[in-house]
């Protein structure tokens, strides 16, 4: 009866041991699965591969802007080519921004400012263009290069839009600002 109890006892002990092992296995990570190689004449191991590719997005070939206004009876409109890139066959979104919080202003540091307006060229030939809020996400656009810099050239645009009454109305001077371009996975 001794002898059986030790059966039964190790035959418990090493279910639970097999138990334990395919429990750790299922969640081992992926490298944990080499599996090593036996001494011998020759002998084989196995190496699991896991390639993770990230999501990347790019927006580059952008310039600071300096116009200088001598028409007051008409808005500014400054159009400025850029490269966004990223995933084949993904999509993205632009979230703007500005240092003034959820507006578009250039300020002359006298506590004047002049409010202005953004617009998104989703492609650079088009005429057609979407008006991005400020730290607001835009709707979805479709990648078109993955290249760097968009193997050189320019694929989308923005343009700054500045209404001509508000041009009239403010004070000479210089006027400052930041527009922050965040470019994403959708």
């Amino acid at each position: 009866m001794g002898r059986v109890l030790k059966q039964r006892n190790a035959i418990q002990k090493f279910n639970a041991a097999v138990f334990a092992g395919s429990f750790l296995f299922l969640f081992a990570p992926a490298a944990a699965a080499a599996i090593q190689g036996e001494a011998g004449p020759s002998s084989t191991g196995q190496i699991v591969l896991r390639l993770n590719l990230e999501p990347f997005y790019q927006i580059s070939r952008i310039d600071d802007i300096i116009l200088q206004v001598t028409d007051f009876d008409s808005p500014l409109r400054h159009r400025e080519a850029l490269c966004i890139r990223g995933p084949k066959n993904s999509a993205y979104t632009i979230t703007t921004g500005s240092e003034v919080g959820n507006r578009f202003e250039v300020e002359d540091g006298a506590g004047n400012s002049i409010p202005y307006q953004v617009f998104f060229y989703e492609d650079i030939e088009l005429a057609n263009a979407d008006q991005l809020q400020a730290e607001q996400r835009s709707r979805p656009y479709a990648i078109r290069d993955s290249g760097l810099e968009c193997d050189g050239r320019d694929n989308s645009a923005i343009e700054i839009f500045i209404d001509s009454e508000d041009l009239r109305n403010a004070d000479y001077g210089i006027y400052n600002g930041v527009l922050i371009l965040t470019v994403g996975s959708v």
